[in-house]
Parts: C-alpha cells; sequence; structure tokens
C-alpha cells in the first residue's frame, strides 16, 4: 500500500505511463493548487480535475486496502504520500518544468524500460484535446457511477480524490484499545483464592462451633471422653484437608502467569516448514505459505522463483519495532545456488523493513527469493533467517512441486 516501499525505479516507471493531462494535475495538485483553480486554469469543471487524478491514485495503488489491516490508507496518510513522495519523484522525472509532460506518457503501461540517468524528452507534439466528461449533471459521488460516465474500478478512486480535499488537521483515528488478557486471568485467579479462603474460614468456624455438643458426655463417664476426642481430631483432620486443597490455588498463580512462556527448545529452529512457527516469550514466526514465480512489483519484468509468507506476532506486552533487511533472509537451493531476499509490500518489494508493531498486532512478512524463474532442476528450498528481534537463527525447508 505505501509508496515508500516501493522501489525507486518502479515509481518512475509508474509515473512515466501518466497521460499529459493526468501529469499537468498531479504537476499543479504537487504546487499546492486547488482542483478549482487548476480546472480554471484550462477552461474545465472541478469534476475533470478529479477524473484525472482517481487515475493517478488508481495507477500508484492508492486505492487499494492495506492487507495488514484490511482498510484503505486514512486521507491524511494518502495527503502525506503524495506530497512527501510521488512529487518530489515527479518533479525529478520533468526537472520541474511542466513543458517537459507534453509528451508523456513516456512508456505504455505494463512496459518496463531500463533506468536512465536523463529523461529522453522527444520533440513535443501539437497537445490532443482531453477526453471531455459525458454531458448532464454529475452523479451522487456516493453512488457507483452509471455506465459509461468513467471506469467502474476508478470508483473509489474517485471517492479518494474528492475526501483528500479535506482541510489538514484531522489526525487518523487511533487503533481501539486493546485488553490485557495476562491481567484478566491474574485478576480472576487471585478472586477465586480469596473465595476459596473465605470457604476455608467458613468451614473452621462451623467446625468450631458443633465441638461444644459434645460436652455432655465428658460428665457421663471418662470412656465418652475417648470419643469426644475422636470428635475433636475430626474437624482438625478436615480443616487440614480443606486448607490444603484451598490453597492449591495459590500455586497455579505460577502457570497463570508464565502462560506465554514457552520456551524455544520446544521446536528445534532448524529444518521447520510450512505450517511451523518459531516462538518465544516475545514474538512469534510462523511460515503461512510459499509460492513461486511471483513479480517483485506489480508492472516490471523481475521475478523470484520462491516468495515465502510468514506472520510475524508480538506478544511482549509492548511495542516493538520491526527491523529486517535482505542480509537476515537468504536461500539455498539443492543444486548449491544462494541468493538474498527482498520483502514485497503491496505495489513493489523493498531491501528492507524498519517499522513499530503493537503488543498483539501480526505483520505479514512476504520475502521475495532469488532472480529469474524456477530452475526445473531444483527440487528443494533451504531459507535461512539469521536472529532478528528475540529469535534465534533458523532454517526453512521446502520440497518444490513438479
Amino acid at each position: 500500500m505505501e509508496v515508500s516501499n516501493m522501489p525507486i525505479e518502479s515509481l518512475a516507471e509508474i509515473l512515466k505511463t501518466l497521460t499529459y493531462h493526468q501529469g499537468i494535475v498531479l504537476y499543479w495538485t504537487c504546487k499546492d493548487l486547488k482542483y478549482e483553480d487548476i480546472a480554471e486554469r484550462y477552461g474545465y469543471k472541478k469534476s475533470w480535475c478529479v477524473w484525472q487524478m482517481s487515475f493517478v491514485y488508481h495507477k500508484l495503488g492508492l486505492d487499494q486496502k492495506d492487507p495488514r489491516t484490511g482498510q484503505s490508507l486514512h486521507w491524511n496518510q494518502r495527503r502525506e504520500i503524495i506530497i512527501g513522495e510521488v512529487c518530489p519523484a515527479f518533479m525529478r522525472l520533468i526537472n520541474d518544468d511542466p513543458k517537459n509532460i507534453e509528451p508523456f506518457p513516456l512508456i505504455a503501461e505494463g512496459v518496463v524500460v531500463e533506468p536512465q540517468s536523463e529523461i529522453p524528452i522527444p520533440p513535443p507534439e501539437p497537445t490532443p484535446e482531453p477526453p471531455q466528461l459525458p454531458p448532464g449533471p454529475l452523479p451522487d459521488p456516493t453512488k457507483p457511477p452509471p455506465e459509461g460516465f468513467y471506469p467502474v474500478e476508478l470508483y473509489k478512486a474517485w471517492l479518494m480524490v474528492l475526501e483528500d480535499e479535506k482541510p489538514i488537521g484531522d489526525p487518523p483515528p487511533p487503533p481501539p484499545p486493546q485488553p490485557d488478557w495476562r491481567r484478566i486471568l491474574i485478576l480472576a485467579s487471585l478472586l477465586g483464592c480469596i473465595g476459596c479462603l473465605a470457604v476455608a474460614v467458613f468451614a473452621y468456624r462451623a467446625g468450631q462451633e458443633n465441638i461444644p455438643t459434645s460436652t455432655p458426655f465428658l460428665a457421663a463417664a471418662t470412656q465418652e471422653i475417648l470419643a469426644t476426642e475422636t470428635l475433636m481430631e475430626t474437624p482438625t483432620q478436615t480443616l487440614t484437608s480443606i486448607s490444603t486443597d484451598t490453597l492449591t490455588p495459590t500455586s497455579t498463580l505460577t502457570p497463570t502467569v508464565t502462560f506465554t512462556l514457552i520456551p524455544t527448545e520446544t521446536k528445534s529452529p532448524l529444518g521447520l516448514g510450512k505450517g511451523d512457527e518459531l516462538r518465544d516469550d516475545r514474538v512469534t514466526l510462523k511460515l503461512i505459505d510459499v509460492k513461486y514465480n511471483e513479480k517483485y512489483d506489480r508492472i516490471g519484468a523481475k521475478f523470484a522463483p520462491v516468495s515465502y509468507y510468514f506472520d510475524f506476532t508480538n506478544h511482549s506486552g509492548e511495542t516493538i519495532v520491526l527491523q529486517v533487511d535482505t542480509t537476515d533472509f537468504k536461500i539455498t537451493d539443492n543444486t548449491g545456488a544462494e541468493a538474498n531476499c527482498w520483502f514485497y509490500h503491496i505495489s513493489g518489494a523493498g531491501t528492507a523493513i524498519n517499522e513499530p508493531l503493537n503488543n498483539g498486532d501480526t505483520r505479514q512478512i512476504v520475502a521475495r527469493c532469488g532472480l529469474g524463474m524456477l530452475n526445473p532442476e531444483v527440487n528443494t528450498f533451504t531459507l535461512t533467517v539469521f536472529p532478528f528481534s528475540s529469535l534465534p537463527e533458523s532454517t526453512w525447508v521446502v520440497q518444490v512441486p513438479h
């Protein structure tokens, strides 16, 4: 979802696919002009600018949902990505000169070119007339557009462009608070122990109140004293049994507190496979899936022979920082070939992950490993994950289905 995880070459190639009118609207948006002002400058309506920016949002992937949260980016975050990342890259691409937008698109969508140090600017051609919006009143932005108005897949991007004109200052909503189940369990155990102790005290007092009923036998005969002594021992033994049984739950506080303390020795970190997990008292790394021949980005021509899908979960009780780079993930196949891995995120692969992770949250790590299509001679991949966070070095072995 975030353009910051996209390689610079991929972002530049996407921007080269913009049409002249999409580029013009993006250029003046980067210059902090409102859509009404841009439309007036070129003799169109505001809806025409919104239409052009819808294509920009769609090509950059800003209208897609975040795979971690299942939600779309907040409008404040989209604005930061456009102003902080997309605009600087676009200005470098055109040398901050709107005249250099005239030959756009520089490449067609889906065509990949090698990155160049300077942008070839072909001789300017007459600017074609921009496509007009259909005649008649505009549709309600909260409802899908009628057929023929504009591509339906741009409907979400259209709404996002309209939303992004909100005044600055409304921060993203905070995440809902997470309950601390460990404290709840400890409190419940303590309350249970107090209840058991109260029952024990009540039983002890009840036993003491029943003892005087045997006193008439003391005056009757000395032989009856033995019976009295027997009666006196009975509640004492019962009290000891009740006290011991009721005090037992106090010792169960230890497994309650250490419920998450599963030692790493319970599972060897070597030779793990799909569905296995490596876990300690702070984090868990679980291999969810393995796929083959996947692209490094949505429009590029680079393929990874194998991709690993991990779920990394923080259960340390505090916020941690997830930090990994290409030196932490390395594959070796049965032919002896070795390669490092990149980390894929919605629109492209990057060389590192460096972001905070709240307690209880899970972050998917997709490692694109190697370069090129899968070699038919390869039937086994071994991924070595070097120590990161609090986890030890581990190996993950998968058999390639042929």
